[in-house]
């Protein structure tokens, strides 16, 4: 049970908003500028009261030394060493041409930070503080569901030098999944096949890259599924099968623990 920290609309540790440290989890809320955190391994949790510059901050990762936080719908995004100190930075990663920075999801995979936008955009960052971002060409979705393509909830992952980056449409009737050696230069799979209707949380586990997703039943059901190459996508037999309230759920590997979370729980 976390204690000592505000939770909000956003405190739902789906988002991303747990990271690992060496030694230390912390978590954030987007309700409040308090940072709680743990260094037995998230039995026992302390406080850290108005330690970020802000509210609003939602998206948080570990990597390089750092703890790096991005606030959506807004330029900020702040750095600390140890999740008690937080220093702003000075050229935060712009999402897209207008300057917005409307951001989905912050991870740190394959040496470097990756931020995903709401929309067509990727930045990338080898030190949390230096960013670069991608402008991913335009989504060619179905003319029955004209609905722009989002990025899956925390959809991308990295596992033998190939990042994959997951999009789908509102109705779960169009999808996307582009490839990258570097999180800087895309490429659009073609061919994909075995997604259903909600690919999110992409991990890569084991070897292979894992999904979870539902089906087209009424109700729908919840699955996993797992790719070798992010193309072709097979049920996995006997997996835990993700919450109905996908949104609700978050999985990380750090420090050689797999979490997974239900804020009801």
């Amino acid at each position: 049970t976390l204690t000592g920290i505000t939770g909000g609309s956003a405190m739902s540790v789906a988002q991303g908003y747990i990271a690992v440290g060496t030694n230390k989890f912390i978590v954030v809320s987007n309700s409040d500028q308090d940072v709680a955190y743990s260094q037995d391994g998230g039995t026992t949790w302390a406080n850290h009261a108005t330690a970020l510059p802000a509210t609003g901050f939602d998206s948080l990762t570990y990597g390089k030394g750092l703890f790096v936080a991005l606030k959506s719908g807004s330029t900020d995004a702040v750095t600390s060493p140890d999740g008690e100190t937080w220093t702003a930075i000075p050229n935060p990663p712009i999402c897209d041409t207008s300057g917005a920075a409307t951001w989905s999801s912050l991870k740190y995979l394959g040496g470097v930070f990756v931020a995903l936008g709401y929309s067509r955009n990727i930045a990338r960052s080898v030190d949390g503080i230096v960013w670069e971002t991608t402008i991913l060409p335009a989504d060619v979705v179905d003319p029955s569901d004209p609905s722009d393509l989002s990025f899956a909830a925390d959809g991308v992952a990295y596992g033998e030098g190939k990042f994959i980056a997951i999009k789908r449409s509102s109705s779960g009737r169009s999808f996307k999944v582009f490839s990258s050696t570097d999180a800087k230069n895309w490429t659009l799979l073609s061919g994909v096949t075995g997604l259903y209707r909600d690919p999110h949380y992409p991990e890569y586990i084991e070897g292979k890259f894992v999904v979870f997703d539902y089906t087209w039943t009424v109700p729908a059901e919840p699955l996993s599924l797992s790719s070798l190459d992010g193309i072709t996508w097979d049920r996995i037999p006997g997996a835990p099968l993700a919450s109905l309230r996908g949104l609700q759920y978050f999985t990380h590997y750090g420090q050689g623990v797999w979490l997974s979370y239900d804020v009801d729980q």
